[in-house]
């Protein structure tokens, strides 16, 4: 009953296996079909749909909406057989496995199977793992670690295991995240057990171990099944001559997939949360946003009977991070942090870039790729390699929607923390039409060249560049007499968003600044006053006003100053200003953006590089290096995004920034700017601390910070 599926091109093999293709290996074939999506990712754990006759394009206000119901929170993916869906939701204080109709959303069963788990760290709450259907069975974990199985139609318990008891497994920090695997006549997962039980195999029908394997943390992501190479044959490869590749926290392992036996291991893509990505039977691809890692194809191959594998290329601008990248006829389309990309798989080069989703998901089908924004919205993508081409958008949902879409026979399916949407995405029939494509204005932005190569425009001298710009954002003499600003508006992390303000102050002895927003249901305050800086932050477990070290070498002080300045700090070049030098790099290119780029290096040796629009003379991006407590406090790459600029009192001031470093994004959406408002010194003093409280131990606070896990808890969706 198997079958070979070659369903991507790649290069000189001109063909690429999906081994979970082999439909044989996935269950049983009589009880799954082409249209279902029965597993994390679909049948083959790899994004794809294998269906046609979709829609090309979606009217303004989205593809034809089939149903909608309320659905309790958690990260789980919809899985559908036949005509019934299975999920996850946190509902009446339980994590309970549900099943509904397809073509109603109306429920059929629901069994409970957790505690109320509720993540301590504020990212989300109720189960991450996705079920797997298969043989009239449905798998699936708990966030506190419990796997069982049920009977897809009754939702009978047929068997569990808590990896707890049984393995001596520790839940993660932000809960079980990993979905279970069926292949052939068994069922996979990763643990996280000790003595050699960090990934099982347990039997389907009776849950009975059948292999164990590995020690170490479970990590969040799912493994994904591939051919290998060298197996003898023309045909496919058997179950016994595959690869079970893993990102485990550790780096990545290769199990065989019988008996657990490791193959080979590669340290790559270190805490990835993404998928690996099979690109051909012998290469895939690998990427993290730890640290900002990237993305790296992988080869593998077999020399004497031994396996080894090797990197191909890497890309440090493809940064999957809790959602998984696809492979389409050669080329790679995902998300480096928040922007959709597409490479070329063979060389890793750059072909587009779009900004406009956040940190998203996506699946493709039929030559598009359906696309879900971590904030709600959905849009239809052409998979073409030569330019973006946005073919439709709509907002689907309002929450945070970290969980990855699913296409089965002619539905989309998403899902947020309190909502599960159907979608028909089928072709209108012949008298019907869905009409012509209507896309928001500055929404569509297409890259015909890679950002690796320089674009056109004609670069001064650098004291000609930096008078340009001080020109465009308003004036030097004007930004030297501003005295104070106060900018509202929504701030964005984690996909929750929020007011904030923002104030600055300058006084004869010293610039004075604060920013308060929420994050994560605390709030946050980032400040500067006559003493020095201060802040709190819940995140790292800063509730109380402690002050921060502001001296060149340590860790978060001087970014944060330099998030507090009021005037841009290319405007200092302008001003003469001692310790700053800027050196013009050239021509540049950003997303599809040609820019002239600068390099500035300031008085304590840090370096940042500018890129500027040639036309406008304003920012596009800068690019810096900063620490970040909750990613483990090492040093990472920081881009900012700078966009719609507007003048208010004959200034030019950004109204939307965004913010990436490793796997974190955040984002700035200024509504209402005040210049040389009245503002007090009292607004920006610390406030002492309760009487009850001892002295500050920020330092201390801030080490045990940077020994924290790295990913914000967007376990494998």
């Amino acid at each position: 009953m198997s079958r070979w599926i070659e369903n991507q091109k790649l290069g000189r093999r001109g063909w690429m296996v999906s081994l979970i293709g082999l439909v044989g290996l996935l269950g049983s074939v009589e009880l799954t079909t082409a249209a279902d999506w029965p597993a994390f990712r679909g049948a083959a754990g790899d994004g794809i749909a294998r269906e046609t006759g979709l829609a090309r394009a979606w009217p303004e206000d989205g593809p034809p909406e089939l149903w909608r119901r309320t659905i309790g929170e958690g990260y789980s993916g919809i899985v559908v057989v036949g005509d019934r869906l299975f999920t996850t939701e946190l509902t009446r204080g339980e994590q309970r496995v549900v099943s509904f109709g397809t073509a109603d959303g109306q429920p059929i069963w629901s069994y409970s199977f957790g505690t109320d788990y509720q993540d301590a760290s504020g990212f989300g709450n109720g189960a991450r793992s996705t079920p797997a259907v298969a043989d009239g069975r449905v798998f699936t974990a708990s966030a506190d670690s419990v796997l069982v199985a049920l009977d897809a139609s009754s939702g009978e318990l047929l068997w569990r295991s808590d990896f707890k008891e049984a393995f001596g497994a520790a839940v993660p920090r932000f809960g079980f995240g990993a979905s279970p695997m069926v292949i052939g006549d068994q069922v996979v997962i990763e643990t996280g057990g000790t003595e050699g039980r960090g990934v099982v195999a347990f039997d389907p029908t009776s849950g009975e171990v059948k292999w164990t394997s590995q020690d170490g943390p479970a990590s969040y992501a799912t493994p994904v099944l591939m051919a290998g190479s060298g197996h003898g044959s023309d045909g496919p490869p058997t179950l016994a001559e595959s690869h079970l590749v893993l990102n485990r926290r550790s780096g990545l392992v290769a199990l065989a997939p019988l008996t657990g036996e490791l193959l080979w291991q590669h340290a790559s893509a270190l805490d990835a949360i993404a998928m690996p990505v099979v690109l051909g039977p012998d290469r895939f691809l690998t990427s993290s946003a730890a640290m900002g890692d990237g993305g790296h194809v992988i080869a593998i191959q077999q020399r004497e009977g031994q396996w080894s594998a090797e990197k191909v290329w890497s890309n440090a601008r493809f940064r999957n991070h809790f959602n998984t990248s696809v492979a389409v006829d050669g080329f790679i389309y995902g998300f480096d942090n928040a922007t959709l990309r597409c490479l070329d798989g063979t060389t890793g080069e750059a072909r587009w870039a779009h900004r406009g989703f956040g940190k998203g998901s996506l699946v493709t089908a039929d030559g598009l790729l359906f696309v879900l924004g971590d904030q709600g919205q959905l849009g239809l993508v052409a998979a073409d390699p030569t330019e973006l081409r946005l073919l439709g958008k709509v907002q689907a949902m309002e929450g945070k929607s970290w969980t990855s879409p699913t296409l089965a026979d002619g539905r989309l399916y998403v899902r947020d923390h309190d909502e599960l949407v159907a979608f028909d995405v089928r072709r209108p029939s012949a008298s019907g039409s869905a009409g012509r494509a209507q896309v928001a204005a500055g929404e569509v932005d297409t890259q015909r060249k890679p950002e690796t190569q320089q674009a056109t425009a004609s670069p001064k001298d650098a004291g000609e560049v930096v008078a340009a710009y001080a020109a465009a954002r308003g004036g030097f003499e004007r930004w030297t007499k501003l005295k104070a600003l106060r900018l509202t508006g929504s701030y964005s992390a984690f996909s929750q968003e929020a007011p904030f303000e923002q104030l600055h102050l300058s006084t004869p002895d010293g610039h004075l600044f604060r920013l308060e927003f929420e994050s994560l249901g605390g709030r946050v305050t980032w400040a500067k006053d006559e003493e020095g800086l201060w802040w709190i932050f819940p995140l790292l477990g800063v509730t109380e006003p402690q002050r921060l070290d502001a001296e060149p070498g340590s860790a978060y002080g001087p970014q944060l100053l330099r998030r507090a300045e009021l005037k841009p700090l290319l405007l200092q070049a302008r001003g003469g200003e001692s310790g700053l030098q800027v050196k013009l790099l050239g021509a540049g290119i950003v997303g599809d953006t040609p820019t002239v780029d600068l390099e500035l290096t300031l008085a304590e040796g840090r370096k940042e590089i500018w890129h500027l629009d040639p036309e406008t003379w304003l920012e596009v991006a800068v690019d810096s290096t900063i620490h970040d407590f909750s990613q483990m406090g090492e040093p990472m790459d920081e881009r900012i995004f700078y966009g719609d600029f507007r003048d208010v009192g004959g200034l030019k001031i950004p109204h939307r920034i965004a913010y990436e470093f490793g796997a974190r994004l955040e984002e700035v959406q200024v509504e209402a700017v005040e210049v040389d408002p009245t503002l007090g010194r009292e607004r920006f003093r610390m406030p002492p601390a309760p009487a009850s409280e001892q002295p500050s131990e920020g330092a201390d606070d801030q080490k045990e910070a940077s020994g924290q896990e790295q990913d914000e808890g967007e376990s494998e969706r």
